[in-house]
């Protein structure tokens, strides 16, 4: 017999000894992590991209120097 979603869901939550309560809250708490590690992420690579153009203007702005000053 092929069990749908939510009969898998049940069994494998009673199998682990989780009430619905305690299965949902670390569903919740799983996502909010996951959500903070994706934000960090894009975070860093926003900035890492902001300091390599600053880096980039820097050099040019030696080097323009080095060469009219």
């Amino acid at each position: 017999m092929m069990m749908d979603f939510a009969g898998r869901l049940k069994r494998l939550r009673i199998e682990k000894g989780y009430s619905q309560a305690t299965l949902a809250k670390k569903i919740i708490h799983r996502q909010i992590r996951e959500r903070a590690h994706l934000s960090q992420f894009a975070d860093r690579r926003l900035h890492g991209g902001l300091l390599r153009g600053f880096n980039r203007l820097s050099c040019l702005w030696r080097e323009s120097r080095g060469r009219f000053g």
